[in-house]
């Protein structure tokens, strides 16, 4: 999904959340060397990599969750319905996901993010773009690692 359509639809879905008084969370992840990925080994593995790092993501979160690609290396993962705790066990997952994928993709190069978040309580109004900002990684992370 693209910024546009994830800004449109994220949006609806806070909407939809703000008024059935649930928090929810909103991620960023940021793919980690994907300009020295696409240096040293070409624009064709880059873009497999940002390919490969959408569909963990999507494969990662519950099927109510929004993904979308915000940036040329980042993607937002609305979580509605959820809370600080429970996007902690969605960052456990990326990063279980991104190491086992980092051992069996067989090329060369890893799959990482910077991931950072911000928590929607319940009855507080938010946007999509102001969440991506509020969310924007704080510190690097370790290869496979989360920052939140």
């Amino acid at each position: 999904m693209n910024a546009r359509n994830f800004e449109r639809i994220g949006n609806r879905m806070l909407e939809f959340g703000d008024g059935r008084a649930r928090p929810s969370v909103m991620l960023r992840a940021d793919v980690v060397g994907l300009g020295q990925i696409n240096e040293a080994y070409g624009s064709a593995v880059g873009d497999r990599v940002l390919k490969e790092a959408a569909d963990l993501l999507g494969r990662t979160v519950r099927g109510s969750d929004l993904v979308g690609r915000v940036d040329s290396d980042e993607f937002g993962v609305l979580l509605i319905g959820a809370d600080a705790n429970s996007a902690r066990l969605v960052i456990d997952r990326i990063v279980v996901q991104a190491l086992n994928h980092n051992r069996t993709s067989g090329h060369p190069g890893t799959l990482a993010f910077h991931l950072g978040g911000a928590v929607v309580v319940a009855g507080e109004t938010a946007d999509v773009a102001g969440l991506l900002v509020t969310a924007a990684p704080q510190r690097p992370a370790a290869p496979g690692a989360a920052a939140v």
